[in-house]
């Protein structure tokens, strides 16, 4: 972290870090203030109703006291925030049954910076820029490998997963060409099939580890690969690979 910098993690370990001062999880106000810091960081362009907060916190059903339960929460999580300079340009505004995250302009979020470092790296790579792309592509990855709120399964947080792990494949396809591009046809491969652990239906991950096949000179390990496309679609979904998977395989087909 530079020395001026301050930030707000939510995947892995949450809590606020600040120049020669952080907190983590262990500051927040139990399993609940975690999840309701993280869902005011995540939601902090809205307003969150106590009735959305609610719904996360007890999906089974809530307690009698609920409101004056989130009214705690928050009100533990305000001195956390005091961390953030200047000073009172960090908190939680409550109004109308409704709480909403005000941070200081450009306050470091690691999803955030996830999300923004593999557009950037989406675009030096159509711009054949490598050397840029592997850095912003391992950005995200390193990013998004971490667990979101390990131990909760609410409806909001299997979301952000989803979301993380889309990320995270769409960061490894970046990686992956890059080492391909620079002739790393194995590395290339083990970016690919970690993709294919998070998504094992990803057509456009066969599709690349077919085409690193190729470009190593090795068509027999690109039929195999279209091979476990096709019966992993099957089994799974009952589907036949697309058209552009298909055509992939015929490329393969005419150099064997």
């Amino acid at each position: 972290m530079a020395d001026t910098e301050q930030r707000i993690y939510v995947v892995g370990t949450v809590g606020i870090a600040v120049p020669g001062r952080s907190v983590d999880e262990r500051a927040l106000p139990g399993r609940q203030g975690r999840m309701v810091f993280a869902m005011l960081v995540l939601h902090r362009n809205q307003a969150l109703t106590r009735e959305a907060i609610a719904n996360e916190l007890w999906p089974a059903g809530r307690p009698a006291a609920w409101e004056n339960a989130i009214s705690a929460l928050i009100s533990k999580l305000r001195p956390l925030l005091e961390l953030i300079e200047p000073k009172g340009s960090a908190t939680v505004d409550t109004a109308f049954g409704a709480h909403r995250l005000v941070l200081p302009p450009g306050m470091w979020i690691d999803i955030e910076c996830a999300a923004l470092r593999l557009d950037e790296a989406e675009a030096a790579l159509r711009d054949g820029d490598e050397a840029r792309a592997w850095p912003l592509a391992h950005i995200t990855w390193a990013i998004t490998r971490r667990p979101f709120l390990p131990g909760e399964d609410s409806p909001w947080v299997v979301g952000v997963r989803r979301r993380l792990d889309g990320l995270r494949i769409r960061a490894l396809a970046c990686l992956s060409d890059v080492w391909s591009a620079r002739g790393e046809y194995t590395l290339a491969s083990t970016c690919v099939q970690e993709a294919l652990a998070i998504d094992p239906v990803g057509e456009d991950s066969y599709r690349r580890l077919m085409e690193i096949h190729l470009s190593e000179g090795n068509p027999a390990a690109a039929l195999a690969v279209y091979e476990r496309c096709r019966v992993t679609l099957d089994d799974r979904l009952g589907a036949l690979p697309g058209p552009r998977t298909r055509a992939v395989y015929q490329r393969v087909l005419d150099v064997t």
